[in-house]
């Protein structure tokens, strides 16, 4: 009887004994299968308590600057470069837009808290290219066929301030192409009204 009894407590020691070598393996198999954290920008910003927004309304201020800048004073060679490229890609209106909106923009990405922005953004962004086509349609430009040699002369006639630029006087020739000049004005009119009461949220 008492070599049953001893070995019977060797056999629950041992059956402890391998029960604790399951736990042990199934919680390294668990530590080994967990999904690594992906070293994201969010990630490196939450670890340092800097909101993404901080850098989009640095952004928005910067290019403020640049294009008031640009407006104020071009001197320099960079700020020449710059005033062309700028002219050529979305003409003059479309300059002259972007200098009040870029503002809003850095006020909106600043000081809305964690309200939703990325909508006002786009409405924003689109109202700039809305009154560049809609400067490029006045411009008495707008009857050309789509061409290269359309394109090239959008970007000299954008850079004098005759054209809506490449972007701008691309999209205004493609609506004068689809609607014609009338719905043209329409559409675009319209289209500039409801950006930018969308991207003020009125």
């Amino acid at each position: 009887m008492a070599k049953k009894k001893t070995k019977s407590v060797a056999e629950k020691v041992a059956s402890s004994a391998k029960k604790k070598n399951i736990q042990k393996n199934k919680t390294k198999n668990e530590e080994t299968q967990k999904p690594v954290e992906k070293r994201s920008i969010r990630n490196f910003l939450g670890r340092w308590d800097i909101p993404i927004r901080f850098f989009s309304a640095a952004l928005f201020l910067a290019v403020f600057i640049v294009l008031l800048v640009i407006f104020l004073v071009p001197e320099g060679a960079l700020v020449r470069l710059l005033d062309q490229l700028i002219h050529g890609l979305i003409g003059r209106v479309g300059f002259l837009t972007a200098i009040p909106v870029t503002l809003y923009l850095f006020i909106i990405h600043a000081f809305s808290g964690k309200r939703p922005v990325k909508m006002r953004t786009f409405c924003l962004l689109a109202f700039i290219l809305v009154c560049g086509c809609i400067g490029h349609v006045f411009s008495g430009t707008i009857g050309k066929s789509l061409s290269f040699e359309l394109i090239g002369g959008l970007y000299t006639d954008g850079i004098s301030g005759a054209s809506g630029g490449i972007f701008c006087g691309l999209l205004a020739h493609f609506l004068y192409w689809l609607c014609g000049r009338w719905i043209t004005y329409i559409v675009l009119i319209v289209g500039a009204m409801l950006t930018l009461l969308a991207g003020m949220q009125i």
